[in-house]
């Protein structure tokens, strides 16, 4: 491959150590995950490596995409409540990290919010769409200021209902790698650099790992600049295809490392939970003491309030 290709990569890693993003991620929503059988497919291997069972290889993969697709940030308080809602489908996704407020992954600086709000809604009802709910991931540590910031902003948009995102563990069986040892060493070379580092470190495993072959390199290169939420099942419908292209070489090495790609570098024992709130800038407020985390202020809100929230820092 040629070194270029790991800026390819780069741009197509959403799930896996964050894509082109700064913070590790663990699965979210609530999905009932398939177990993946690594030894009966490796198996059919010797036997063929034809188009049917192309579609077996990108049916596995899609079961990555399934745990990827449901990410969540590392770092988001933990569930205070019941889950009342599900991730929205085309929805919003707001990040309040450590470094600031991303808005589907971009850095916003917090006095841009507002008018970044609102041209996305003038582009999603320039495609003839309908707005859905946003969906807001505050990292625990996160200053009550900087989070009355990002609600403000979004009812400054006319963006009032959307859901908040929390962490709790994950119930039942997961897909697993096919190869745990290997996925081992990514993680622990990833996750050895810094973090603005880490996509283009894992972009590298990627480009010293995979097989040279040119059915590969069209797959990665035809998602590169897909939407966000696209990207793992085009991928998977083109690496399926390059794989068969490859002649199925060194297929659980590279199975694992589409695994990394698609759903992270570690099995997630988390998953996102998603509650349902509504902002109303004419609602009483609810006071937060300025320099609060987030995680310590959950304790102290009513439930209730989410029905019509409006928040405030003295």
């Amino acid at each position: 491959m040629h070194v270029p290709m790991a800026l390819v990569v780069c741009l197509t890693v959403t799930q896996a150590v964050a894509g082109c993003r700064d913070e590790t991620s663990a699965v979210a929503s609530s999905p009932s995950f398939a177990e993946a059988e690594p030894a009966k497919t490796a198996a059919a291997t010797a036997q063929r490596c034809d188009r049917d069972f192309g579609k077996v290889l990108r049916a596995e993969m899609m079961s990555y995409c399934d745990a990827g697709e449901a990410v969540g940030p590392v770092g988001m308080a933990q569930l205070p409540w019941p889950a009342t809602g599900t991730k929205p489908a085309e929805s919003l996704l707001i990040e309040l990290r450590s470094l600031g407020p991303h808005i589907d992954g971009t850095p916003v600086a917090l006095r841009d919010l507002a008018q970044a709000f609102k041209r996305q809604l003038q582009l999603t009802e320039a495609l003839a769409k309908t707005p859905g709910p946003w969906s807001l991931a505050i990292a625990g540590e996160a200053p009550m200021e900087q989070v009355v910031a990002v609600t403000d902003a979004l009812a400054a948009a006319g963006q009032l209902d959307g859901r908040l995102v929390f962490t709790t563990k994950i119930q039942g069986t997961l897909v697993k790698p096919r190869n745990p040892k290997r996925l081992a060493e990514i993680h622990r070379r990833v996750h050895a650099t810094e973090p603005s580092a880490k996509a283009m470190r894992l972009a590298k495993e990627v480009e010293e790992s995979l097989p040279t072959c040119g059915g590969l390199l069209k797959a990665f290169g035809a998602v590169a600049a897909a939407a966000p939420s696209m990207k793992c099942k085009l991928l998977a419908h083109g690496a399926s295809e390059g794989l068969i292209d490859c002649g199925c070489r060194d297929l659980d090495l590279t199975m694992t490392i589409l695994y990394a790609i698609m759903a992270g570098t570690t099995v997630p024992t988390t998953r996102a939970a998603y509650v349902v709130v509504r902002l109303n800038p004419a609602a009483t407020p609810t006071v937060a003491k300025k320099g609060t985390p987030w995680s310590s202020f959950l304790a102290t809100l009513d439930h209730s309030a989410l029905a019509g929230l409006k928040l405030v820092v003295r």
